[in-house]
């Protein structure tokens, strides 16, 4: 009985957890990549932050903003170390107290975060498929317009222009959401 019932604290430990890492992996994301120059570093850190942070089950706060705090203190360290792994010490632009600067404003605005990302999230399934499929050569994969041009055919300014339009559709879905929520 005793088993059945650590078991089910277990599993509800677990599911909350994934519930809290959901909403803060995009603040946790924000902020590395805010401090690391390059992609796949940055997505190495956030892993490392996601395990870690997984790694402890027993002892993560419950709540939201708690939780993106403390997931943020995992950032900060796994950067450092990523910093003086690579020898930036003698390169560093950001001092101790300018990180712990950056960490208090991305806590602080965690759920604009999460509702902003949620808005765009929407205003992306609205785009048509054609649209999507460049953000993701672009953003998610990191290509050059250059590169998405030689792959689908199309020379790279108009690679750059049609980026240039989709961000400004999304920019217009966002503002009209965002109008949207302050209407009464």
């Amino acid at each position: 009985m005793s088993e059945n019932l650590n078991s089910n604290q277990n599993a509800s430990r677990h599911q909350d957890l994934a519930r809290l890492w959901s909403a803060a992996q995009p603040v946790i994301t924000g902020y590395i990549r805010s401090l690391v120059a390059k992609p796949d570093d940055a997505e190495d850190i956030l892993q490392q932050v996601a395990v870690t942070v997984a790694a402890k089950t027993d002892s993560f706060p419950s709540e939201p903003h708690r939780f993106t705090s403390w997931s943020l203190g995992i950032a900060k360290n796994k950067v450092l170390h990523y910093w003086r792994d690579h020898k930036y010490k003698n390169n560093l632009i950001f001092n101790s107290e300018m990180i712990e600067q950056i960490e208090r404003y991305y806590a602080s605005h965690a759920s604009d975060y999460n509702s902003l990302s949620a808005t765009l999230e929407k205003c992306i399934e609205q785009l048509t498929d054609r649209a999507r499929l460049l953000l993701q050569l672009r953003y998610v994969r990191d290509m050059r317009p250059k590169e998405i041009g030689q792959r689908l055919g199309i020379s790279p300014r108009g690679i750059s222009v049609t980026l240039l339009r989709i961000r400004k559709a999304l920019r217009d879905c966002i503002d009209r959401a965002e109008q949207q929520k302050s209407t009464p």
